[in-house]
């Protein structure tokens, strides 16, 4: 029975071995060809395609200002983009407002960056300058330009202006033709040949004599003058500040202290009012808008509380010190105690 177990085992072997073998000997290994399989060749590219987003437009590379003569039509390229202009997907923009009517092909910032123009049109800013001949366009300064047959303020015509005698005067700072001053877009004078600006708001002509171009009633035209190193001025009856006259004063005795302090032979006035109770023989300046007397200390027209009267001082506008303290005057008119001495 053993025996007869192994001849079975041994049987079984042999069938396993031989089936094995015929099995190895018909496999037969294959190469595979690589170059039937193409790679793409917009491997990179993203497989997903999507929509372009409708971003605001890019805001362009900033150069350094060109140096271009105001009297001559010559234009920067837009591309240095200093005032704000730039071209985004076929329209020209100023910042965020589309200038619907400007050619993108051929659109051109000029000088100064407020003016564009292309072939046909002229703009200022954002706003297309009505009438104007683009082939003799020219900026004066600021808002002001023209052409061969207008003066414009801006985008308006200046209808009041003329064009063959419009000019600037900039020793004076202001434009004038031969029969009007202007200061920017207004008329302030009809008299251009005597016109003059005085210096702190004031201005004179023939006629009369002027506080941010508004006449002052009564103002002597030929004795009309500056106290010196003062913002007062005075003619032969009067002083003024700011373009009032200043009533219940002794013109005869009128005496500038300092800044906006004055006096006559009785009070003491600040801008143009008498300052209340000030002892007129004890009043001194300390500085431009620091007073005091022998009862008070004045920041311009307000009294103010300190330790020591008699003691107080300044070293500047704004460092004053008595016998007690350092102090802080600000410009808003206050005093601030900054250490006491003890």
């Amino acid at each position: 029975m053993a025996l007869f177990k192994k001849l079975f085992v041994l049987c079984l072997l042999s069938v396993l071995f031989l089936a094995f073998t015929n099995c190895f000997d018909g496999f037969q290994q294959k190469s595979f060809d690589l170059s039937s399989f193409a790679i793409p060749e917009d491997i990179n590219e993203p497989i997903i395609s999507e929509e372009p987003i409708d971003e605001p437009p890019p805001r362009p590379i900033i150069e350094e200002e060109p140096i271009i003569d105001y009297n001559i039509l010559e234009f920067n390229q837009i591309k240095t983009d200093y005032n704000n202009y730039y071209v985004y997907k076929g329209h020209v923009y100023l910042k965020e407002n589309k200038l619907a009517e400007a050619s993108a092909v051929d659109f051109y910032v000029l000088k100064d960056g407020e003016y564009g123009s292309d072939s046909q049109l002229v703009f200022y800013q954002d706003q297309i300058i009505n009438n104007a001949d683009r082939n003799t366009f020219a900026i004066i300064k600021d808002d002001i330009s023209e052409d061969q047959s207008h003066v414009f303020c801006k985008s308006q015509i200046l209808s009041d202006a003329d064009p063959n005698t419009f000019d600037f005067d900039p020793q004076n700072n202001f434009y004038r033709d031969q029969d009007h001053v202007f200061i920017g877009c207004d008329i302030v004078s009809n008299d251009p040949e005597n016109f003059k600006r005085l210096g702190n708001d004031y201005s004179i002509d023939s006629r009369g004599v002027y506080y941010n171009f508004k006449a002052i009633e009564g103002a002597d035209i030929r004795s009309f003058e500056q106290v010196k190193d003062s913002q007062f001025y005075r003619d032969n009856e009067n002083i003024y500040i700011f373009g009032e006259k200043i009533n219940n004063l002794d013109l005869g005795s009128f005496y500038h202290l300092q800044g906006l302090f004055f006096k006559d032979n009785q009070k003491i006035f600040y801008k143009d009012k008498p300052i209340y109770n000030a002892d007129y023989y004890s009043f001194e300046m300390l500085n431009e808008y620091v007073a005091k007397d022998k009862n008070r200390i004045y920041i311009h027209e307000r009294k103010i509380t300190v330790g020591n009267i008699s003691s107080f001082t300044c070293e500047s506008k704004n460092k004053c010190e008595d016998s007690k303290s350092w102090y802080h005057i600000d410009e808003y008119k206050s005093v601030i105690t900054l250490k006491p001495r003890n």
